[in-house]
C-alpha cells in the first residue's frame, strides 16, 4: 500500500491505515464456491416464483377472456329476449307468459336428442339425495324467434315512436345493378302506429321487425385435445355459437307480387334479410312477420348468410323453459319443439333457462354462465 508523504508507518499504524496481518488480495475457492451456491439458489426460488407467477397471470386472464366471451353472448341473449316477439291483430305486443293467439311474430325452442350425461353433480345431491342431478353437454338445442323493436319515449317533451338507432339494417341489392323490390317498394316499411318509420337509405333498408336465432353451429370446430382439428382427434366435442340476424318487412304485400326476383339473388344481395326460395323453387320470397307466424320459411343453422359468431370452443348450450305451472326449468324434448306457431298453442312460457360452456385450451378448464330471462 502507498503510503502518503509526510506519514511515517508508526503513526498510519495507528490510525487504523496499514493492513495487518497477511497479505491475501481476494477470495478463497471455497468462498467463492460458497456465494456461488447461494447466488443460484436464491435464482432457482426467484425463477419458481416467477414462474408461477407466469402461469397465475396466464390462468387469470384466460379465465378473463372466457368471461368477456361470455358477458357478450349473455348481453346478446338479453337483449333480444327482453324485445317484443309476438303482436295481436292491433299490433299490441303480446307476453308469453300470458299467451295469446298471435298474429305476427314467433317464438321456437327447438331440441335435438338430449346429450350424454358427463358426470354427477355431487353439490346439487345434498339437496336431492335420492336424485342424480347429471351435468350434460347440449350441441342441438335452437332458440329461434322473432324480435320487434318499436318502443315509444319522450324527446324534449314530445311523446316519439321507434328510436331509429331501434331499427334493424340490411344491406339489398344496389340500385346500379337493377331495381330491388325492397328499394322500391317503401310503403311496406311503413307502420300505421305513426312515429319515426323504418326508411330507406342508399342501398340498405330498415325494419323494426327481425327473425334471430341462437345455435351451435353443427360443423365440429375440434376437440379439447385438438381444439382446431375438425372432427379428428379424442376428446369432446368443441363447436361455434353463432347468432342469426335477418331483417323482415313489415308487410309483404307488394314485394311477392308480380314479376319475382330470382332465387340466386338471395346469396349475392339478401343475406341479411328473411326470405327463401317460393312455391317455385327460382323465385325468391321475401318473409313478413305473418309468415313467420305461419311457420314459413323460417332459417335452418346450416345457413352461413347472417351469421355472427358469438364463441369459439364451446362444449355446450342448453335451453330450458319454465312453463305455466310448472316448478323448474326442463328440456322440451326432440319430438315436442316449443312453437307458438303450433296447431295447438302452447302452454304460456314463464321464463327461459340458458347456459353456455365454453373451454380454455392454455388452462385446461371450462367456463359456464347460466342465466334466466323472465318472459
Amino acid at each position: 500500500m502507498r503510503q502518503p508523504q509526510g506519514l511515517t508507518r508508526r503513526a498510519l499504524t495507528a490510525q487504523g491505515l496499514t493492513r495487518q496481518g497477511s497479505n491475501r488480495q481476494g477470495f478463497t475457492l471455497v468462498e467463492m464456491l460458497v456465494a456461488m451456491a447461494l447466488t443460484l439458489f436464491i435464482m432457482v426460488i426467484l425463477s419458481q416464483a416467477f414462474i408461477a407467477a407466469l402461469d397465475t397471470f396466464r390462468g387469470l386472464k384466460a379465465i378473463g377472456d372466457m368471461d368477456e366471451g361470455l358477458r357478450t353472448t349473455v348481453n346478446s341473449l338479453r337483449a333480444d329476449l327482453l324485445l317484443d316477439h309476438l303482436t295481436d291483430a292491433t299490433g299490441k305486443p303480446i307476453r308469453l307468459k300470458s299467451l295469446a293467439v298471435p298474429t305476427e311474430g314467433f317464438f321456437r325452442v327447438q331440441q335435438g336428442v338430449s346429450g350424454a350425461a358427463e358426470a354427477t353433480d355431487w353439490e346439487r345431491i345434498s339437496s336431492y339425495p335420492n336424485a342424480a342431478m347429471l351435468s350434460r353437454r347440449e350441441a342441438t338445442h335452437i332458440l329461434h324467434f322473432s324480435v320487434y323493436a318499436k318502443d315509444i319515449y319522450l324527446a324534449g317533451g314530445t311523446t316519439v315512436v321507434n328510436r331509429p338507432e331501434n331499427f334493424f339494417v340490411a344491406a339489398v341489392k344496389p340500385k346500379a345493378l337493377g331495381a330491388s323490390r325492397l328499394l322500391d317498394n317503401a310503403i311496406d316499411f311503413v307502420y300505421p302506429t305513426g312515429g319515426v318509420t323504418p326508411h330507406r337509405n342508399g342501398d340498405t333498408v330498415s325494419s323494426l321487425w327481425a327473425e334471430v336465432a341462437y345455435a351451435i353451429d353443427p360443423v365440429q370446430q375440434g376437440t379439447t385435445d385438438l381444439p382446431n382439428g375438425g372432427a379428428s382427434g379424442t376428446g369432446t366435442p368443441l363447436y361455434r355459437l353463432c347468432r342469426w340476424q335477418y331483417l323482415v318487412p313489415a308487410d309483404n304485400a307488394n314485394l311477392n307480387n308480380g314479376t319475382k326476383e330470382p332465387f340466386a339473388d338471395r346469396a349475392k344481395y339478401y343475406k341479411s334479410v328473411s326470405c327463401q326460395a317460393d312455391v317455385v323453387p327460382t323465385d325468391l320470397w321475401f318473409n313478413s312477420p305473418a309468415d313467420l307466424k305461419a311457420g314459413k320459411r323460417r332459417f335452418v343453422n346450416t345457413d352461413t348468410d347472417g351469421r355472427t359468431i358469438l364463441l369459439n370452443n364451446v362444449v355446450s348450450f342448453s335451453v330450458q323453459l319454465m312453463k305455466a305451472g310448472e316448478a323448474d326449468f326442463s328440456d322440451v324434448g326432440a319430438a315436442t319443439p316449443y312453437d307458438t306457431s303450433s296447431v295447438i298453442l302452447p302452454v304460456p312460457l314463464v321464463a327461459v333457462q340458458i347456459s353456455v360452456r365454453v373451454w380454455d385450451a392454455k388452462t385446461q378448464s371450462t367456463r359456464q354462465i347460466t342465466i334466466i330471462q323472465d318472459m
